[in-house]
């Protein structure tokens, strides 16, 4: 049986507009006791437009560059929320061969945390004045953006005035939450955000078709917000938001980028931002040994890590023959494994048989039984890989090396498996699991996507 958290999704309900938005925002209860600068970033792959480009399959980062003193924590039609109005709101949108960066116009966007219903995000005004919570993002249901379960998850601060890492459902949704609670999709925005390039609309692709049971209209892909206080010297990792036409038409990189506790030459850094990838060819993937006939590995090429945390990037290359990368969807599992480790180590995205497809469990289920292509939207499919196409999968992250991917339980995770590399052994931990022997599992979230033609870093 499914189960669904009670605390599913951020749920402002529409002001009549900025007067009575103001004047409420105005009923302040507490605020930052330090001011100084904070930059809130927030992280998911989908579609869209920019003035006359239209992208698939996009990494979309949202910046929002403001104060700790412009936080109020208030309540909003009786939700209790942190809230932060006040900044300066850009977009970069790169796909394998093109990156955008705009600036959005003042005063459309906004960032929030409502505690009551547990959800955070980039919201927006729409053309009535209403609030769009989780337009152009919202994170939530399950992941770390909960805050609750474990202790490295009780750990990461909600308040929108200190450094945090959160995860969970990625929603690009203008009418959320009327998906989860009316059985619909995400309709597309009724009015583009205005930027310096010119009009932005930004789409929901990939959601669960609604079913004659009223569960359908989640979405299966994955959200990421942070605040840092402190950013790289060097502004946004290069591993992430750098060129990607730079590598060889014939390279595939494979990349996997999660937040989680690591080490690296006996340095232990807490609720980093680690991007792992892969650069091979296509040429060499080959079949997963006891995969099945639609499961795949990749084992050769040059694999690094990219650790972001504070004002660092650490920067690592893994000594050769250590890391693969595989698919293999009668696991319903991706990821970055290693013959020290196993498959979800250092870390493999793997559908969680307690909830909605996510979208690693969407895509094996097509790959596996076509006919259930019907179970989603149709853009679903393109999804659909053999680790020699570009493709964007999502699901809950697991770095373990006592993983029964059945179960989707681990039995060793504080007892990580050093890897190899030129900075030193490198761990890297499970740090955010739900408690109990009901649900024994990570309740963190990874993104997995490969490109074409590029360097990865």
């Amino acid at each position: 049986m499914k189960q669904h958290s009670p605390r599913q999704a951020v749920r402002w309900r529409k002001t009549t507009g900025h007067a009575l938005l103001a004047a409420t925002v105005a009923t302040l209860l507490s605020g930052a006791a330090f001011a100084s600068p904070i930059t809130y970033t927030g992280f998911t792959i989908t579609d869209g437009q920019l003035g006359s480009w239209k992208f698939h399959n996009a990494r979309v980062f949202l910046t929002f560059e403001s104060d700790t003193a412009d936080v109020q924590t208030t309540s909003i039609l009786g939700t209790n929320v942190s809230f932060n109005p006040t900044g300066s709101a850009r977009i970069t949108i790169l796909t394998g061969d093109r990156s955008e960066h705009a600036r959005f116009a003042p005063g459309q966007i906004f960032v929030s945390y409502d505690h009551d219903n547990i959800g955070t995000g980039f919201g927006s005004y729409a053309p009535d004045h209403s609030v769009q919570p989780a337009y152009p993002l919202g994170v939530s249901l399950f992941g770390t953006v909960e805050a609750s379960g474990s202790p490295g998850e009780a750990a990461l601060s909600t308040d929108l005035a200190h450094d945090t890492g959160m995860n969970g459902h990625g929603w690009v949704c203008a009418t959320f939450p009327a998906p989860i609670y009316s059985n619909t999709l995400c309709p597309a925005p009724s009015a583009p955000l205005s930027t310096d390039k010119g009009d932005l609309y930004l789409y929901q692709p990939y959601q669960n078709e609604p079913t004659p049971a009223g569960n359908g209209g989640y979405v299966p892909g994955a959200g990421f917000f942070f605040a840092d206080t402190k950013t790289p010297n060097e502004g946004p990792p290069f591993s992430l938001l750098g060129p990607t036409e730079d590598g060889s038409p014939e390279d595939i990189t494979y990349n996997l980028f999660l937040i989680s506790d690591v080490a690296l030459g006996g340095e232990t850094f807490t609720n980093a931002k680690i991007h792992l990838s892969l650069r091979s060819r296509p040429a060499r993937v080959g079949p997963l040994s006891g995969g099945g006939p639609n499961a795949y590995v990749n084992e050769e090429g040059f694999a690094r890590v990219v650790i972001i945390s504070g004002d660092r990037t650490i920067r690592a290359t893994f000594a050769p023959h250590q890391v693969y990368v595989y698919f293999d969807p009668s696991k319903q599992s991706v990821g970055f494994g290693s013959y020290t480790g196993g498959r979800a180590y250092p870390a493999s995205l793997t559908q969680n048989p307690s909830f909605d497809a996510q979208l690693v469990g969407a895509v094996s289920d097509i790959v596996t039984t076509p006919a259930d292509a019907s179970k989603y939207t149709p853009e679903t499919a393109s999804l659909v890989t053999n680790l020699q196409n570009e493709t964007a999968l999502a699901s809950f992250a697991f770095s373990c090396t006592g993983f029964d991917p059945a179960t989707t339980a681990c039995s060793n995770p504080q007892s990580p498996a050093p890897l190899s590399t030129d900075k030193g052994a490198f761990l890297i931990y499970e740090p955010y699991r739900f408690g109990g022997t009901v649900w024994p599992f990570s309740n963190n979230w990874g993104m997995f996507w490969s490109t074409i033609g590029s360097r990865g870093d």
